[in-house]
């Protein structure tokens, strides 16, 4: 898996030893709620971590033209990419991928998880870029060389607009419901623009215009997510004339700020349509309980819960859907749900904060009211058959070539030599 050179730095302390595995407890917990094989992934992934000291070194096979400090994931590197770890989110594989594009443009790279906040470099000086995000890109900017390179890592829109737009989901939802959940995807703020000479943001227009509307950096640039390497991929849709009536909705945590209380609502009166739901219901207890009866008791609305993208069940239901209906407060444009369904040839239907650019393989939601997503989905499940089979084969020829592997890999690589000759050229 590994072209380059590279080390694990760690230590082996007496907490280590003791706390490798967790408690008992936590234990039992993961257990519980995984199979084994992703349970021992799990507590290898923990203390591989530890062992590293939450550090990697991966060094450039060429002759060495400087050294990135990178503040991101180290998953990748702990994990087979067998393990039903590797497909929970596309950030695992992407990790990876950043690691190899620098080491290909000839640098050395540290990586540091990015949310270990005790752990650092051992020296600051030297570093030709400092890369990535989290609170330890914020803290090691601070820090850098002044001639050091800082590059953020945007992998939703302007934080400022992510908080903004969650809290005006569970207000809307506190007015419907008379109930006031919990906010699950607010950013702490961020205070290290001001040491960020450029910014590489995961998504489209969209996403760059949050950045240039909240930070004074002159350098943005953008690239299209990945999606996980999906074995076996479906290659033609066949017929869509009996799922037409189907949606899915498939996302991860902050299931209001996803907009699933907003599908509920729409479909649970509806006879014309059914509704497949996908996502970690069992994480977000409040939202559960809140929307028990539409969620376990409507016969329309069918809860599935959390699902591996490489399973068996997940390739079944989006063989019985045509379309993912997603109205999300904020995403990054194209998120890992979007472009996984449509790898499987399920229609996006979704709101701009979403995705930008439906082309002739998508829906535009106009708007996130209620009646506006009940009546955007029965005319959906009124579009012609030929339409439909025609928009369901774009989508997937669209996920294949802009949402594949080999194509972030490309993307980051070219997008970053560019944001390198841009900051070196000011000097």
């Amino acid at each position: 898996m590994f072209g380059n050179s590279l080390t694990l730095l760690g230590y082996l302390s007496n907490g280590f030893k003791i706390n490798m595995y967790g408690t008992i407890n936590e234990i039992l917990d993961f257990v519980s709620r995984r199979d084994l094989h992703e349970t021992i992934d799990v507590l290898r992934l923990k203390g591989y971590r530890r062992l590293s000291g939450y550090h990697v070194r991966s060094n450039t096979t060429r002759k060495s033209k400087g050294r990135v400090l990178l503040s991101y994931i180290l998953d990748p590197f702990f994990i087979p990419e067998s393990s039903s770890l590797y497909f929970r989110h596309q950030n695992k594989w992407e990790a990876w991928a950043i690691t190899q594009a620098f080491n290909e443009l000839g640098y050395d790279v540290d990586l540091f998880q990015y949310d270990a906040v005790d752990r650092r470099p051992e020296s600051y000086e030297n570093y030709d870029i400092l890369f990535g995000m989290g609170p330890n890109y914020e803290r090691f900017s601070s820090r850098v060389d002044q001639n050091t390179h800082n590059i953020f890592y945007g992998t939703g829109r302007h934080w400022k607009f992510q908080n903004s737009s969650e809290i005006r989901r569970l207000d809307r939802l506190q007015k419907r419901r008379s109930i006031r959940l919990s906010p699950k995807r607010q950013i702490s703020e961020i205070s290290h623009e001001r040491f960020t000479d450029a910014i590489l943001a995961i998504g489209d227009e969209g996403t760059v215009q949050t950045y240039k509307n909240n930070t004074n950096v002159q350098y943005i640039e953008s690239i299209m997510n990945s999606i996980p390497h999906i074995k076996a991929p479906i290659s033609s849709r066949g017929s869509r004339v009996e799922s037409k009536s189907n949606f899915l909705w498939f996302g991860g945590s902050g299931l209001v700020h996803k907009g699933l209380d907003l599908v509920l609502d729409a479909f649970s009166p509806m006879d014309e349509c059914d509704l497949y739901v996908c996502g970690p219901i069992d994480s977000e207890n409040e939202f559960k309980n809140a929307y028990h009866e539409e969620l376990f008791n409507t016969d329309n609305i069918h809860t599935i819960g959390k699902v591996n993208v490489e399973s068996k069940k997940f390739r079944e239901i989006c063989g019985k859907c045509s379309f993912l209906i997603f109205p999300s407060a904020s995403e990054s444009g194209y998120p890992g749900s979007v472009a996984v369904s449509m790898r499987f040839g399920v229609i996006p239907v979704v709101p701009p904060q979403v995705a930008n650019d439906l082309g002739d393989w998508g829906i535009r939601l106009q708007g996130t009211q209620i009646d506006t997503i009940r009546q955007t989905c029965i005319s959906c499940s009124n579009l012609p058959d030929s339409e439909v089979q025609n928009m369901s084969d774009n989508a997937i020829v669209r996920s294949k070539n802009i949402h594949s592997q080999i194509q972030f890999a490309e993307n980051f690589k070219n997008t970053m030599s560019k944001l390198l000759q841009q900051l070196n050229s000011d000097g």
